[in-house]
């Protein structure tokens, strides 16, 4: 009951994807959720695993008319447009709602392919952010990337997100990836205080960082998908880090 009271505060919030949808996101190293949510299956495509996040985002956001906007690193064909952006969450009637789901699943199924142009998408979603904070309680970035820019480095990115006030804006980077070197990159950016940025791996990798640590946690699919849906109750980017709960933050919890 606790999470579903905080997901439906979410039609006050505004959520803003970074999708990468570049050529490396069909490497098969990534882990997926078999279809009737039993067991984690090995060796599906980076690009496949974040479908099922997506999809997930997708249907909650029309569900419940919670507003979510979609940036692609790289553009896509769809009904002979090419398309860089798309939202959900954003419909009036009940054929809109389903043209919403019709969309993302078109759009999403086109193969990635070509860079990973993250410095200028990130720019372009902040500019987005600024011009409508003004009208929702709360704003989360979410980052879904399995590489660091091809256009730029971790300063060049580090100094566009803090163009937005952390106590309005919260980040959630989905880490595609198991590779080091992505993660160094993405972790070094946790560590700047003028941000509010937690970095989210796969469901497995989660569990198993979260049970290292804090192994009274039943750490279920449900859990995995608020903390990517995006919540800015702080308890959550703690569970995964290398300390334990204290007792008054297990009671909370």
């Amino acid at each position: 009951p606790g999470i579903q009271t905080r997901m439906m505060r979410s039609t006050k919030e505004l959520r803003v994807w970074i999708i990468d949808n570049s050529g490396s996101m069909t490497t098969s190293d990534g882990n997926g959720i078999n279809h009737d949510k039993t067991k984690v299956v090995a060796g599906w495509e980076r690009y496949d695993e974040l479908k099922q996040t997506i999809k997930f985002v997708a249907e909650f956001s029309n569900t419940t008319k919670s507003r979510v906007k979609y940036f692609l690193l790289n553009d896509v064909s769809y009904r002979g447009t090419d398309v860089s952006e798309f939202e959900t969450g954003v419909w009036t009637t009940d054929r809109e709602k389903q043209d919403e789901m019709t969309r993302v699943e078109a759009i999403m199924s086109v193969r990635p392919t070509y860079q990973t142009p993250l410095i200028a998408k990130a720019r372009e979603a902040i500019q987005f952010i600024q011009g409508e904070k003004g009208n929702y309680e709360r704003v989360y970035l979410m980052i879904a990337s399995d590489g660091e820019p091809s256009d730029g480095n971790v300063s060049n990115l580090g100094y566009i997100l803090r163009q937005v006030d952390k106590r309005k804006l919260h980040i959630v980077v989905r880490i595609c990836t198991d590779n080091e070197k992505v993660n160094t990159f993405w972790n070094s950016l946790e560590k700047d205080s003028e941000l509010r940025l937690d970095c989210v791996d796969d469901f497995k990798g989660e569990s198993q960082e979260i049970y290292n640590m804090n192994d009274w946690i039943n750490y279920g699919l449900e859990l995995h998908r608020f903390r990517e849906w995006g919540t800015d109750e702080h308890l959550f980017d703690l569970i995964d880090e290398d300390i334990k709960l204290s007792e008054g933050q297990i009671l909370h919890f």
